[in-house]
């Protein structure tokens, strides 16, 4: 596929200035998101002086266009977020805003760069700890989940759900099996030989009274449909396997 078929994602970054530390980790992933060709809205790039810092972002997070929004998620974002404090917490309350009202809400993900170290729990806002988010905690796990975060932004995961088929000829022409009553009758005739018990005979009676009763239920009673007879056939002769076996043995 050529790239011109590909639709190109267009993604805002949400997050805190944490500390120095965690400002450039968020730009390095915007700039790698950059070299992937998707389009990134980041407020070091986009917000300029004179701004309404408030009103670009709940454009942002509104706008039709920006195909996704990523939370970036920390314990200063969580904390702001939670408290609804100013700046995060105004991001936050239009963000949360727009989960609740949305019923398709893949639009936001959490990016999780903090684990709590007791509960091991990822740390999130309110609003998002119980959204599957992408674990960018260590630079490890930033590239080892990359590609999976790229594949969402594109809506092209690594694993695509097969087209449902038909119904399997088995179910829609089969008919169910009979109770086997002669595998009971078998193995006790079974055992009358090897035990050399009195009324051989009779047990042979049963089983062949049983296989007889068995073969009759599996007969063709009516005049079978043409279109499905070779799978009627077929279908028949497993039915009639049982029988084969028990009389061979």
């Amino acid at each position: 596929m050529i790239e011109s078929e590909v639709k190109q994602p267009k993604v805002f970054i949400s997050y805190s200035w944490s500390n120095q530390f965690h400002q450039e980790a968020v730009k390095s992933w915007a700039d790698r998101l950059l070299q992937d060709g998707v389009e990134v809205i980041l407020d070091i790039y986009d917000l300029n002086e004179g701004d309404d810092k408030y009103a670009f972002m709940e454009s942002m997070v509104s706008d039709p266009t920006v195909s996704h929004v990523l939370v970036v998620c920390d314990s200063k974002y969580t904390e702001r977020a939670n408290a609804r404090e100013k700046g995060v917490g105004t991001e936050s309350t239009i963000i949360s805003s727009e989960i609740y009202k949305r019923v398709k809400q893949s639009k936001f993900i959490p990016i999780l760069c903090e684990f709590d170290a007791i509960t091991g729990e990822p740390v999130a806002p309110i609003f998002m700890d119980a959204r599957i988010g992408i674990n960018f905690s260590t630079a490890e796990a930033v590239n080892e989940n990359w590609e999976q975060l790229v594949r969402l932004l594109y809506n092209k995961p690594l694993h695509q759900k097969p087209k449902k088929g038909t119904v399997p000829l088995y179910i829609t022409t089969s008919t169910p099996l009979p109770a086997n009553e002669s595998q009971a009758k078998f193995n006790s005739l079974k055992q009358a030989i090897l035990q050399n018990r009195n009324g051989i005979h009779l047990h042979r009676k049963d089983f062949q009274r049983s296989v007889l009763e068995y073969a009759n239920e599996v007969r063709i009673k009516e005049r079978p449909n043409t279109e499905n007879l070779p799978h009627k056939v077929l279908n028949d002769f497993e039915q009639l396997k049982p029988l084969r076996d028990q009389i061979c043995d």
